[in-house]
Parts: structure tokens; C-alpha cells; sequence
């Protein structure tokens, strides 16, 4: 495939850094997976994966976990991979985090530049937002639709839980919810977790003690804060002006697709805008609203029906469908096949 960097908005809902997804193949490499196989399967070359700040659809990242785990059956890779290798070691956000001057000011770091590593649609202001009660203080993870790809959520929460183990003086986390459902590797949470985890619940959050906030870290010289916040800013900068106004426009219409209430009309009262100046911002780019509508849908229902964690006519609901007759004719549209023999293929593809 030809690496679609940061520039070519298409469908992707969110990108991941090269060095994320070379760093995770070779550790799926050393845990048994075939290279070359691996980077087939995927649809990936060698040349896509050479320069680190080069950015990759999430939807090929979470296709590469996928098969990684198939190939060294292991389906608890996710919460290994992050458990061996501090953040710092695959992208200057986890540089910039250790830089700080205390945990709460590493949260900020991160919020900040993590999107570096892993740009996914947020729902709210930060990927992660720090909660404080008179007994505890909570980390919440507000990835827009989490449960299609928890793998992601794995990974986030194990650098976030044993990434501080490094240098903090005590244990620092009292529990942990997720929004996904008990997985068969549930062994592995509490193993590298080292605490009380609760699937299903409403929130991915990580409850911590409350001196953890202000612990100092201080773990790169403070000149390097400086020196890394420089380059990260400049990468940030060349993202930012990346962004497109379908990629606005994609994010709200993810947060708000399973409602059935997304319409051209619904946008533009959302914007406070007019019909005819979303025709036109989005012509300017080249697109439609019903090409980034259905193209979201498309991109949408083949993850979630990849997963197999629900069934062909649930994807339709999940989509804003109002029966799944719609749905199943769409995908054939798309695929040339209907949703269920689509799962089939995919349950005996590896």
C-alpha cells in the first residue's frame, strides 16, 4: 500500500504514528509472528514503515493488532507490548511526560501531544481528562466509541499504569474501569494491571491515590523539556494545518452516528451554519456530505463487523440505521458481499 500521511484526509477516523505501528510489529515479530506475512496481511510494504513522524490510518493499525495476535496467538499482545516498553521509547510524547515537572504536569504533556502518537476523535476538549473527588482523583480516557477497537484502550492504560511504576515510590493505581467487555485474556489485566479491574462500566478511567498528582518527576533534564516541546510543536503544527474541514465534520457525525439523527440539516444547525456553506467548504475539499456520511458508515461497519463482537443487524443500529434492510444493501454496495458473509470471510482469513 502507499502510506497515506497526514495530508490526505480521505475516511480515516484517526491516525497513529509510523513508529507506533513498526514498533508494534516488532514486537509481534519477536513473539513468534511472520514478518513477511504480518506486513501482507495488513497491506503494508516496507517503505511505509521507514519514517517515524509519518502517519498511518487507526483503522491499519488495529487491522495490524488483529492479525499480530492471530499470528502469535496471544490475545493479550496489546497489554504486552505496552507493559515492556515505556512510552517514552515510541513516541516524544512519552519524551515530554517524563520532562515534566510532576504526574499532573505529564497529564497536560500528554493531552497536549499525545495525538502525536495516536490521533483519535475525542469526545470533548483532550483524549484524557483529569477528574478529582474528595477521595480519589480519576484519569478518563474519551476516545469517541472505544469498544470497537478496546486493544487501544489496552495499550493506552498499560503505559498509563506501568510506565510510572519506573519511579514512583509506592503503587499508584487503586482500580480500573473499562467500557468493553471481559475478554478471554482477562488473566493478562490482572497480571501486568495489578489491581481491581470492572468490565462493562460506563468509563474507561483509572482511579489514583491522591498524592500521586503532585509527585515530582523531573527524569529528563529540564533543558530537554524545552528542546522536545520545540520539535513536537512544529510536528503538531504540520498536523494542524492538515485538518480539513471534512475532518471536522467527520468527527462530529462519529460521536453522534448511532442517534439516526445525522443529516446535512442536523450539521448545519450544529455549526450554527447554513446547508449551502457546508456544500461549499466541502466541495473546496473535494467531497461530498453524503460521500463522508457513507464513506464514515463504510469505514465503521467493517470494523465493527471484523471484530465479530456483534451481529450483522446490530452494526446497522450502531450505524444510525433505522432497520437493517438499509445496511445490508449498503455493504453490498460497498463490498460487492452482504455483512454476514463478510464476518464469515473474516473468521477464516487467518
Amino acid at each position: 500500500m502507499t502510506v497515506r500521511n497526514a495530508n490526505e484526509q480521505a475516511f480515516a477516523v484517526g491516525t497513529v504514528s509510523v513508529a507506533v505501528v513498526r514498533s508494534f510489529i516488532d514486537f509481534a515479530v519477536i513473539n513468534g509472528a511472520n514478518h513477511r506475512a504480518l506486513l501482507e496481511l495488513a497491506g503494508l510494504i516496507e517503505k511505509d514503515l521507514e519514517i517515524d513522524d509519518d502517519r498511518l490510518p487507526l483503522e491499519l493499525f488495529e487491522s495490524v493488532v488483529r492479525i499480530s495476535k492471530a499470528l502469535t496467538r496471544t490475545a493479550s499482545l496489546p497489554i504486552l507490548f505496552a507493559s515492556n516498553a515505556d512510552f517514552s521509547e515510541v513516541s516524544i510524547a512519552g519524551l515530554i511526560a517524563n520532562s515534566s515537572r510532576t504526574m499532573l504536569d505529564a497529564l497536560v504533556q500528554l493531552n497536549r501531544y499525545s495525538r502525536l502518537a495516536f490521533d483519535t476523535p475525542v469526545a470533548g476538549k483532550h483524549p484524557l481528562s483529569f477528574e478529582r473527588t474528595e477521595v480519589a482523583d480519576w484519569i478518563v480516557e474519551r476516545r469517541a466509541l472505544p469498544n470497537p477497537f478496546p486493544e487501544l484502550t489496552e495499550i493506552t492504560f498499560t503505559y498509563l499504569i506501568t510506565g510510572p511504576r519506573r519511579f514512583l515510590p509506592e503503587p499508584h493505581v487503586i482500580e480500573v474501569q473499562v467500557t468493553h467487555d471481559e475478554p478471554e485474556h482477562r488473566n493478562a489485566y490482572d497480571e501486568v494491571w495489578n489491581c481491581p479491574v470492572h468490565f462493562n462500566a460506563p468509563v474507561n478511567a483509572i482511579r489514583l491515590p491522591k498524592w500521586v498528582a503532585d509527585q515530582a518527576l523531573n527524569l529528563q533534564p529540564s533543558y530537554a523539556f524545552g528542546i522536545l516541546t520545540h520539535h513536537a510543536d512544529q510536528l503538531l503544527e504540520q498536523m494542524n494545518n492538515c485538518d480539513s474541514f471534512a475532518a471536522e465534520l467527520q468527527t462530529m457525525i462519529l460521536a453522534s452516528l448511532h442517534t439516526g439523527e445525522v443529516s446535512i440539516d442536523w450539521v448545519a444547525n450544529q455549526l450554527k451554519t447554513s446547508r449551502q456553506s457546508i456544500y461549499r467548504k466541502l466541495k473546496s475539499e473535494k467531497t461530498t456530505f453524503r460521500e463522508l456520511h457513507d464513506g464514515l458508515r463504510k469505514q465503521l461497519a467493517l470494523r465493527y463487523l471484523r471484530a465479530g463482537k456483534v451481529s450483522a443487524a446490530e452494526v446497522a443500529f450502531l450505524l444510525g440505521y433505522a432497520e437493517p434492510s438499509p445496511f445490508f444493501r449498503a455493504f453490498k454496495r460497498w463490498t460487492g458481499r452482504g455483512p454476514r458473509a463478510f464476518m464469515q470471510e473474516c473468521k477464516h482469513s487467518l
